[in-house]
């Protein structure tokens, strides 16, 4: 019966689509951590992204943060009888409490395993991808560009209504992205530069303006026809 149970709640986990998406969330979590200084836990400095300090740290930082995922695994294994009202069948039958916690628990573990193994697949995928890596941390850079560009379009509109012109909403645009960005890698890691320091700031607002204004001027290009 204990073994029931197990083979229940893996199957069970495997027919829902967010134990897909918890590992996946892993995988590409990692991918990214060793294949750019702007994403991973160790950030900027003398050390290798995927060498045994970035890696552990890495790992150490992901899993202490998937406590979440694993409350979302573990916490719904009993819970879902007594939601569904199946909890007065099953306790109809001669089960004992070892093999319905136990098995509950034990098939929770094996799944959440296999989600946390993302980690692994993606440390082992960046390192098969070779020099294909550099391109995968440059698509890392692309994808918040547009993500940027995405969050400036919703907005644009409210702007577009007070006759705020593109570029110059493009300015400050740039100075909330920078201080996002940058607040994010703070909280995230310990290795990063002196934001402090004037070379870095004026830097980092030169290089987010060069991206936000024709972005800026994109959107009101592709927006200029709608109401």
């Amino acid at each position: 019966m204990f073994l029931d149970f197990v083979w229940f709640e893996i199957k069970y986990r495997f027919r829902q689509i967010s134990t897909y998406v918890y590992f996946l969330l892993w995988f590409l979590m990692m991918l990214f951590s060793v294949s750019t200084t702007d994403f991973g836990p160790v950030g900027n400095g003398k050390v290798m992204l995927n060498g045994p300090f970035a890696l552990g740290l890495g790992y150490v930082q992901l899993s202490a943060f998937g406590v979440f995922v694993i409350s979302a695994l573990f916490g719904t294994s009993i819970l879902r009888d007594f939601r569904d009202n199946t909890y007065q069948l099953i306790f109809t039958k001669p089960i004992s409490k070892f093999d319905y916690l136990g098995g509950r628990w034990a098939g929770s573990m094996v799944v959440s395993a296999i989600v946390f193994s993302g980690l692994v697949f993606g440390k082992a995928t960046q390192a098969g991808l070779g020099i294909w890596a550099y391109m995968v941390g440059t698509a890392i850079h692309f994808a918040f560009a547009i993500a940027w560009g995405v969050l400036f379009a919703f907005i644009w509109p409210f702007l577009r209504a007070r006759r705020v012109e593109a570029t110059l909403a493009a300015l400050f645009y740039a100075v909330l992205a920078w201080v996002v960005m940058h607040l994010a890698i703070m909280a995230v890691s310990t290795s990063h530069p002196n934001y402090a320091d004037p070379n870095v700031i004026i830097g980092g607002f030169m290089s987010h303006f060069f991206f936000t204004i024709p972005l800026a001027l994109v959107v009101k290009h592709r927006l200029a026809g709608r109401p």
